[in-house]
C-alpha cells in the first residue's frame, strides 16, 4: 500500500517552506532623502522636511515636520490658505511593498495631517508611465503612534514615493489647524522568495504530478 499525501498536507509543507525559506517583511523609508516639491507654507525647503522618511519614530507634539502658519495664524485653516503637500522620497533601492506606515503628532491637534495619497515610481520623474496607481487614504487617528494603511496590492520594483497631503483635523478639536504636521512615513517591504522555497515547491509539484 502507498501512502497517499493529501492536498492539505501539501499545503502545509509549502506554507512551512515559505516560513523558513524566506526574509520577515520590514519597514523601510527614506533615510532622510526626501525632497520638497511644494514649498509654500515652509519657511525653506529645509524646514523639517528630512524628517519625513529617516527612521526617526519618536513622537512629540509639534511633530518633526512642521509647517508654518500661511494664513491669519491661529483659528484659520492651513489648507484654505495653501496648496497641498507634495514631496518625494528616495528609498535607496526597489522593493516590493504592500503597506504604509504613518506616525501622525504625539498629542490630538487640529494640524495632524488627515488626508494623503502616495503614488511610487521606479525612476524620480512623476507623471508618466512607471508610476504606480494612487492610492488614497484618511488617517484615523490625529494623534498617537504607528498607523498602517494597506495598498490592497502589491507594488513592485518601487525606489520612489510622492506623498501628497490634502487635508489636516482642522475643526475636529484641539488647536491647530493653522499648520500642518506629522512625524514619519515608512513602507512595509515584501521579500522575495529565498531559491530554497521555490525549490521546494518544485519538489511539491513532482509529488503532485506522480499522486495523479
Amino acid at each position: 500500500m502507498k501512502n497517499k499525501t493529501t492536498l492539505p498536507a501539501l499545503s502545509l509543507m509549502a506554507g512551512a517552506l515559505f516560513l523558513t525559506g524566506s526574509a520577515h517583511a520590514a519597514l523601510v523609508h527614506a533615510d532622510g532623502n526626501v525632497t520638497l516639491v511644494s514649498t509654500t507654507g515652509f519657511a525653506s525647503a529645509a524646514t523639517g522636511i528630512t524628517n519625513a522618511s529617516d527612521g526617526n519614530t519618536e513622537l512629540n507634539n509639534n511633530g518633526q515636520v512642521n509647517t508654518n502658519q500661511p494664513g491669519a495664524g491661529g483659528g484659520s485653516d492651513y489648507f484654505a490658505n495653501a496648496p497641498s503637500i507634495v514631496f518625494d522620497l528616495d528609498l535607496g533601492t526597489t522593493f516590493t511593498l504592500d503597506a504604509v506606515a504613518l506616525w501622525n503628532k504625539a498629542t490630538v491637534n487640529e494640524s495632524s495631517i488627515k488626508d494623503f495619497n502616495v503614488v511610487f515610481s521606479t525612476n524620480n520623474t512623476f507623471g508618466d508611465i512607471d508610476d504606480s496607481s494612487v492610492f488614497s487614504f484618511t488617517s484615523t487617528q490625529n494623534a498617537g503612534t504607528q498607523e498602517d494603511y494597506s495598498l490592497g496590492t502589491l507594488v513592485t520594483d518601487a525606489r520612489y514615493v510622492r506623498v501628497t497631503i490634502t487635508d489636516n483635523f482642522e475643526g475636529n478639536g484641539g488647536g491647530g489647524g493653522d499648520r500642518a504636521g506629522f512625524t514619519e512615513f515608512q513602507f512595509n517591504a515584501v521579500p522575495e522568495p529565498s531559491s530554497t522555497a521555490l525549490l521546494g515547491l518544485g519538489g511539491l509539484a513532482l509529488i503532485l504530478r506522480r499522486r495523479r
